[in-house]
């Protein structure tokens, strides 16, 4: 059951309330996404979120990038930026995740703990699996340890939302790119971000 009010959504299966706020990247973040991304992975298209995962009150950037060339059967790459000093800093790169994607109510390190849904490629059923944050990224694989399988359903705070096709998501503009852009980006930068935030008591 889904109770709806204006723009608040009250997870209820969930114990979640999902307060969905459409941002848009500026282009210093486009710019380190189209880093990662080439003309040769075709079409990529990006949802985008913010949310404070370390409570220093700076919202990171969370990506999940999606794309016929960019994902596979067992899913796409979700991407945690933190901006550093005016630029983005790729945090990690959650590889084979899902939505709902959500921020977990406990923390490892001062950062919220992560949730990912994991199906597809011969896991079959799906189920949602947790990261912590080891003081540097998060585990950039959720279907083997360190990230841990939950029993029952996960509780927190929606960062990206399930979603059907490429409604709401931004189309990644390669053509764009400068010479800047087309300097490998160091293999701690990412992002795409959906805000909701925990109900206590809920």
């Amino acid at each position: 059951m889904i109770l709806r009010v204006s723009s608040l959504s009250i997870l209820l299966s969930f114990g979640c309330i999902a307060i969905t706020a459409h941002t848009q990247a500026d282009g210093t973040l486009e710019a380190q996404l189209r880093k990662m991304y080439s003309d040769d992975d075709g079409e990529v298209r990006y949802f985008l979120r913010w949310f404070d995962l370390n409570g220093d009150g700076i919202p990171e950037a969370i990506v999940h990038v999606r794309g016929p060339q960019v994902c596979g059967t067992s899913g796409c790459d979700t991407h945690i930026f933190g901006k550093r000093s005016g630029n983005y800093e790729l945090i990690s790169t959650i590889g084979l995740s899902r939505p709902f994607v959500i921020a977990a109510l406990g923390r490892s390190r001062g950062w919220r703990n992560l949730i990912v849904f994991v199906a597809g490629g011969g896991i079959l059923p799906g189920y949602y699996a947790e990261l912590r944050f080891n003081g540097k990224t998060y585990p950039d694989n959720p279907t083997v340890a360190p990230a841990k399988p939950l029993k029952g359903r996960p509780h927190g705070i929606v960062l990206i939302k399930n979603f059907k096709g490429y409604i709401g998501s931004k189309r990644l503009n390669l053509s764009a790119r400068t010479d800047t852009d087309k300097t490998p980006l160091d293999s701690n930068q990412s992002a795409t971000i959906i805000a909701v935030f925990y109900k206590p008591g809920s």
